[in-house]
């Protein structure tokens, strides 16, 4: 069966519809990436292979099972590869989709003021949050195929002879499990549709979402393993019981409704809401919702029909993120405005219907437009100005603390931002201030002592890695760095137990390997730490610490041509690297090979004139000092 053509007046509302939607975005997208941006995307291995889409489905070493969105992010990245500019364009397409399948839904739904509905969606500040993040391409991808699943089922029951549009339906539906199960809340919403448009649910409406409901219960638990298993694992997320849970479910229905109603102070990380507490306060907003939804059922047959339609769907929608299951993100706040994107149409339709039908009351209809569009008007200039805080990770980071100074993860990412600028300093600040947030986080204390490391203040470091070790005794590379530490404040027995407790928590860390080597190298046990460096550069062929080690520990065993092999090699992968040069300047005089020293010597104080060893060198040998190499041998 052919789809019914469409009327030349609604073709243009839905390019229009799309066009709001596309372009409210444009600002965001000279953007760069976001935080976890590289996990799902820059840094994600399977992304990159070849292999990879193989791997994205049938394999557990992606960060999150939404093997669809990850396969089309590895096509994206042989068409945009490290340019944000692609993806983020890609979201706001998918979003504009999104609008006007949400305009087409309530249409059928025969929801007043449908399109303005649909505008308001589209222009709302709660959705930049999936839209200019990349790694929301899941939300933005689901929901789109969601509307178009919905749209079909609800085109079937219309049409009950077409079973290509009940197929469409479960087709969609299942991609858009596949791009994020959170689309598992459809089946239960189109029950509540279908009670909307007949008064009731009958066998035939369970009969045909049945199979909608089978995919789901299966994609479902497939995701709750993974979940378990490979996102969080041992991560303790929350610590409440099921009591704490509900009624901090509760909280967050409203919550998430003042949002949608007042999309004010707005934030990436809100302040994360108290576990455990079962006060008359913590009760007051679950006992509420209750109340609501039974007077609202109560009242179903009259003026809480509407009403009741729009909370039910909200509060299914957002079912999957109110904490009843672990999401990883609620390690830092229980709630986020990406939970809300699923539930934000039911808002927007309860807000545009019931202004339509106040104004048709009040013999004022053609008013009705004129107010929403106003409303959408006001509401993309909020989500232009939202914008801003996604341009960057520092601007993201800044802007969560200025509304949320309380925010750790927000501290720790700043810190490590300035960390890789080299401003440790202002890094140490900010670590330190994410620890006092939260003291109980190994990975916070963690990056502190790495930064107070590279300040060469070791005794801080050292305190900071115990009490990681002390949080989390399983982290290799908590072992690892303690292990630095020790070793630079001359403790080499103990460098010795930190490097050995790092691999035998992970024998593949190949910093260990290398560590290990070099404190057996400064304790003269040579042949023990050429096997450490041979260990590491098993694991890894190219890298560079452990080749150049290892090249030190050859030449201190008189093996000079491999030594050389080493050296030559390392200067191969990394040309401007002074010490490469000075390295292999060192290998070839005692080779006797003085010209070709020379000139190392000379690249390496080319690349770095303070490499005072290679002057010292070099002048050697213009005074004709360099000796023969069973000279050098024997003096050792």
């Amino acid at each position: 069966m052919k789809a019914e053509p469409r009327p030349a007046s609604e073709r243009l509302l839905a390019a229009l519809l799309a066009l709001v939607a596309f372009g409210l975005y444009l600002p965001s997208f000279g953007g760069g990436f976001l935080w976890d941006d590289d996990t799902f995307l820059t840094r994600n291995p399977l992304i990159h292979a070849a292999d990879g889409l193989w791997r994205l489905w049938f394999t557990r070493e992606a960060p999150d099972y939404f093997p669809l969105t990850s396969s089309m992010l590895w096509v994206e990245w042989r068409l945009f590869g490290e340019h944000a500019f692609g993806y983020r364009a890609v979201n706001a397409a998918l979003h504009a989709v999104g609008a006007v399948l949400v305009w087409r839904v309530l249409a059928r739904l025969g929801v007043r003021g449908a399109f303005g509905a649909a505008l308001l969606f589209a222009a709302h500040p709660v959705c930049v949050e999936s839209v200019a993040w990349i790694t929301e391409r899941k939300n933005t991808l689901s929901f789109a195929l969601c509307a178009a699943a919905a749209l079909a089922h609800l085109r079937s029951e219309d049409e009950p002879d077409s079973r290509r549009l009940r197929w469409s339906a479960f087709g969609l539906f299942t991609l858009a499990l596949l791009a994020k199960t959170s689309a598992v809340v459809l089946p239960p919403m189109l029950l509540l549709c279908a009670w909307w448009r007949r008064g009731r649910v009958g066998a035939a409406d369970l009969r045909r979402l049945a199979p909608l409901f089978g995919v789901a219960l299966v994609l479902g638990a497939v995701t709750v393993w993974f979940q378990s298993t490979v996102a969080i694992r041992e991560t303790v997320v929350r610590d409440d019981g099921l009591v704490s849970r509900v009624l901090l479910a509760g909280r967050a229905v409203w919550f998430y409704l003042g949002k949608a109603l007042a999309p004010l102070e707005l934030s990436f990380v809100y302040p994360r809401w108290k576990l455990g507490e079962t006060s008359a306060d913590a009760v007051l907003p679950a006992a509420l919702l209750a109340i609501t939804l039974l007077t609202l059922w109560l009242q179903r047959a009259s003026w809480g029909r509407g009403a009741l339609f729009a909370l039910a769907t909200f509060v299914i929608a957002l079912a999957p993120t109110l904490g009843l299951l672990d999401v990883y993100f609620m390690r830092y706040s229980l709630v986020a405005d990406h939970w809300q994107y699923f539930a934000l149409p039911s808002v927007t339709a309860f807000v545009a219907a019931a202004a339509s039908l106040a104004l048709e009351r009040l013999r004022m209809p053609r008013l009705a437009p004129l107010l929403l569009a106003l409303a959408a008007l006001a509401a993309g200039v909020a989500s232009v100005q939202r914008q801003r805080a996604f341009v960057s990770e520092e601007a993201l980071w800044r802007d969560t603390l200025e509304r949320n100074p309380q925010a750790w993860i927000a501290h720790n990412e700043v810190g490590l931002l300035r960390h890789d600028q080299g401003r440790l300093e202002d890094a140490s600040v900010h670590l330190a201030d994410a620890v006092r947030v939260a003291p109980e986080q190994a990975e916070l204390r963690f990056n502190l002592g790495v930064t107070l490391q590279r300040l060469r203040r070791h005794p801080e470091a050292v305190a900071q890695f115990d009490m990681a070790l002390q949080l989390d005794p399983r982290s290799a590379a908590a072992h690892n760095a303690l292990g630095s530490s020790q070793l630079a404040l001359g403790r080499r027995e103990l460098a010795l137990e930190s490097y050995r407790a790092a691999l035998a928590r992970d024998p593949k860390l190949v910093a260990a390997h290398n560590n290990l080597g070099n404190t057996c190298y400064a304790l003269g046990r040579m042949e023990e730490a050429l096997a450490h460096y041979e260990s590491a550069l098993a694991l890894n062929p190219q890298h560079v610490e452990a080749l150049a080690n290892s090249g030190s520990a050859l030449q201190e065993l008189g093996r000079l041509e491999e030594a050389l092999a080493r050296h030559e090699r390392v200067v191969q992968l990394h040309a401007r690297r002074a010490p490469a040069h000075f390295n292999l300047g060192n290998a070839l005089r005692e080779l006797g090979r003085v010209e070709e020293a020379r000139r190392a010597y000379e690249r390496a104080l080319e690349l770095d004139p303070k490499l005072e060893g290679a002057r010292f060198f070099l002048g050697e040998l213009q005074r004709g000092g360099a000796q023969a190499p069973a000279e050098r041998a024997s003096s050792r």
